[in-house]
């Protein structure tokens, strides 16, 4: 186990630190909840396809249950639109500080927050 864990695992925490904007905690959460999956159906592995594509998809598993159970919807998010596929060409640049603050207002809060 220890050498699977050695093995897959830096792969797996980088994919999933993806997920989770980097959230080291969080990440570590759900990828001693894969690696717990993993050893506990070990066992279910058939050999067919890719031993690391096995893992991988239950490292994902791990993480749609993670954001299912923990991640609320943000109850002020629109919808997207077809409309929002388009970009004003005009540079950030030429907009004012004032312009700035409008269009970042129109953002949904969850976009909003520093990284």
């Amino acid at each position: 186990q220890k050498r699977l864990y050695e093995k897959y695992s830096p792969a797996a925490y980088g994919v999933i630190r993806k997920y989770v904007n980097n959230d080291e905690a969080i990440a570590k959460e759900i990828l001693n909840d894969a690696f717990f999956k993993v050893f506990r159906d070990l066992h279910q592995y058939s050999f067919q396809g890719a031993f690391e594509g096995w893992i991988r998809r239950i490292v994902i598993h791990a993480i749609s249950d993670h954001m299912r159970r923990n991640v609320k919807p943000d109850k002020n998010a629109r919808e997207v639109t077809p409309e929002d596929a388009f970009v004003n060409s005009e540079p950030v640049e030429n907009l004012s500080h004032k312009e700035l603050l409008a269009i970042i207002d129109t953002l949904p809060d969850a976009q909003k927050k520093k990284k």
